[in-house]
């Protein structure tokens, strides 16, 4: 029961020789709260093997029962919340659909990874592919195929293929002919192919996507060019205080912490909190789970890690031709790190962020490297050019395609029953938050980012049990990181719990930035990766 991918392999290796039974997995995947990580690694071990024949995940479904507390607000319920003595806990709560049947983020990334038909690349290029089907007895003409090319996640390139005959467990040629698109300087493309039901199933309606991939084109494309800003900025360097303004922006940096604490476009307050330092996430019932049997408790420190950072210098290194410059630099004693960050803006109110983070050998792997914010709730509408739809992490990200999605905050995340970190997304080039007036503030990495958009505090996050104790505010709580550590999800009880060791993020040097840009009707902002200084 619970074996690890390599533990499964190893079964397999070890008793080759003299056995050739199958091999199932029991139980395995143990998919309590935010987990189910690594299912691509189990499923890359079972299609290697022909005796591995799968195994079964703990569980389908959640067992939460409602409950209405005192103020009459309805929670879902679990062992304790009824008087009841022994009980498990949230241990009753590890499907990959809710108690209400509503599917959870792993259940697409099962999805994925259990699809009847793999596609590969021979040459994306080209429109060259492979494709295998893993189906028993039917061949693929139940299928119609469709794909097309996105350029920063819009389609300009479509079609479709619906004759398609590869036998069972048989692999077949496939070629999709399309001139190459007119390539567009900073721009990102990727090839989508999708099998859809060519007529309506006892399971699912004509139309319904059985299974999908996606290919990045590598074209080479020109680079960004520099942006520069004819308005110039007034700098106020005081004591405690740095205020950097012109007619377009108002900012101000803190001399004590070091960050901005206050950022104006044209009159809008984009932030409601300090733009500072963050390491921490609150704990998964993995993370509880492993932090207590390997005895890692000195993880903890990192909850409060970006509060403590101390700015010993804080000083204005450049300010002329409407670019303006401010390096701070200093330290969190425990644990131990060096920070140097430097806030680059523009007279047009444009800034960016570059983030170095030295985190010394002795501290402990850290949950997060990254920045956080928050912004007033009226910033409800999200759109975002990265891994979704759903929610997902380093080790369950197979089943998230690169796309342009859109959601509220209000809306776009699953809720888990037990409440802990949520709602992240990976792989992301650039994201916006808007509210109703078209004011906005847009985020675009240097290079890929993770980001979130909750409204809940992390600390809250972190004391809450259960949903009716998490509490609205009038803010939400931004998040944009470099990384973040998987879920894992071997199991919820041991040293399994923890991530895979390629989805940790260990002491060392980290480094990254981000572009923070101010729009509105009138200034739209079409390629948010074309603007870089």
């Amino acid at each position: 029961m619970y074996p690890s991918p390599q533990d499964l392999q190893d079964l397999i290796d070890h008793t080759s020789p003299i056995d050739n039974r199958p091999v199932v997995m029991c139980e395995y995947a143990h998919s309590m709260g935010n987990s189910t990580g690594n299912m691509k690694k189990y499923w890359d071990v079972i299609y290697k093997n022909d005796r591995a024949l799968g195994g079964y995940i703990w569980d389908w479904i959640d067992q939460g029962i409602v409950k209405t507390d005192e103020n009459g607000v309805e929670f879902l319920a679990y062992g304790g919340d009824f008087g009841d003595k022994p009980n498990s806990g949230s241990f009753c709560i590890n499907g990959v659909i809710a108690s209400d049947r509503t599917p959870k983020p792993a259940m697409y990334e099962c999805k994925k990874v259990n699809q009847p038909v793999e596609i590969s690349e021979i040459n994306a290029q080209k429109g060259e592919f492979k494709i295998l089907n893993r189906h028993h007895a039917i061949n693929l003409s139940k299928y119609e195929l469709s794909w097309n090319i996105t350029e920063n996640g819009v389609v300009i390139k479509q079609g479709t293929i619906d004759q398609l005959t590869t036998a069972p467990f048989k692999t077949s040629a496939l070629k999709i002919s399309y001139k190459k698109p007119k390539l567009k300087a900073a721009s990102a493309y990727y090839f989508n192919i999708e099998g859809k039901l060519k007529s309506n199933e006892l399971w699912a309606k004509k139309g319904y996507i059985v299974f999908n991939e996606q290919f990045k084109l590598n074209y080479t494309v020109k680079e960004a060019t520099t942006v520069k800003s004819a308005s110039a900025l007034n700098i106020i360097d005081k004591e405690n205080v740095i205020t950097v303004e012109n007619k377009n922006v108002k900012l101000q940096i803190d001399k004590g912490s070091g960050y901005i604490t206050s950022y104006i476009s044209k009159g809008t307050s984009l932030i409601a909190s300090p733009l500072k330092l963050n390491f921490w996430r609150a704990e998964t019932e993995n993370d509880e789970a492993y932090r207590k049997a390997t005895k890692k408790q000195n993880e903890l420190d990192w909850m409060h890690a970006g509060d403590q950072f101390k700015a010993e210098q804080v000083a204005v290194v450049k300010n002329e031709n409407g670019k303006a410059i401010i390096d701070v630099l200093g330290t969190i004693e425990k644990p131990k790190t060096e920070v140097n960050l430097q806030y680059t803006i523009l007279g047009n109110g444009q800034v960016k962020v570059s983030y170095t983070a030295k985190i010394n050998d002795r501290a402990p792997n850290v949950p997060r490297i990254g920045m956080q914010f928050d912004i007033p709730n009226t910033f409800q509408n999200v759109t975002y050019l990265g891994k979704g739809p759903q929610p997902n992490y380093a080790d369950r990200n197979y089943g998230a395609h690169v796309g342009l999605y859109s959601g509220n905050v209000n809306s776009m995340n699953y809720q888990y029953v037990y409440p802990e970190e949520y709602g992240n997304r990976t792989e992301i080039s650039w994201f916006k938050l808007e509210n109703p007036k078209g004011k906005s503030v847009l985020v675009s990495g240097e290079d890929k980012l993770n980001f979130s958009v909750i409204p809940y505090s992390t600390q809250n996050l972190q004391e809450a049990k259960h949903t009716n104790e998490l509490v609205n505010r009038d803010v939400f709580t931004v998040n944009i990181d470099l990384n973040q550590t998987g879920v894992g999800g071997d199991d919820t009880w041991s040293p399994g719990a923890e991530p895979h060791d390629e989805y940790l993020i260990k002491p060392g040097t980290y480094q990254y930035q981000f572009y923070l840009l101010p729009s509105d009707l009138k200034t739209t902002i079409k390629n948010p990766k074309s603007i870089k200084f």
